[in-house]
């Protein structure tokens, strides 16, 4: 497996940076998403919620709008919203809105995907991956 890019950078240095908004504009993605083909924005009060109690397969990304590889990734989960609109649900979760659910499943380098089915982690990935690497994890998880 070969990482593209990868933030090596802990979690507790990552959240003492200050917050940039010159960078909402790749993250526009918020509580008015929870609808089919959209990314949707996950927080402490509806993890669970939205990635435990999901009857499908859920794609969890937690990144920072400080990370230029979480930053990339956003295209193609836009894209694999889309595409899985109705098979699967893509969310993100920014790591500086809470530390409780990284902490829970142990998210130490963004980006980190977790992949879910029935509440459970079935996949990890660190750091960016080529769409067709997502796309073969989602297919394989039933």
């Amino acid at each position: 497996m070969t990482t593209l890019w990868r933030s090596t950078a802990p979690l507790a240095a990552l959240s003492l940076a200050p917050y940039n908004t010159e960078y909402s504009k790749f993250t526009i993605h918020n509580q008015a998403d929870h609808i089919m083909g959209k990314v949707i924005e996950l927080t402490d009060s509806n993890f669970d919620a939205i990635v435990l109690q999901a009857g499908r397969p859920v794609l969890v990304d937690f990144w920072s709008p400080q990370c230029g590889p979480c930053r990339l990734l956003v295209p193609t989960l836009d894209s694999l919203a889309e595409e899985y609109n109705e098979d699967c649900v893509i969310a993100k979760y920014n790591v500086f809105d809470g530390s409780a659910i990284p902490a829970r499943y142990g998210v130490e380098i963004l980006p980190t995907l977790l992949f879910f089915s029935q509440g459970n982690v079935v996949q990890r990935l660190v750091g960016v991956h080529p769409r067709e690497k997502l796309q073969d994890v989602l297919d394989s998880i039933e």
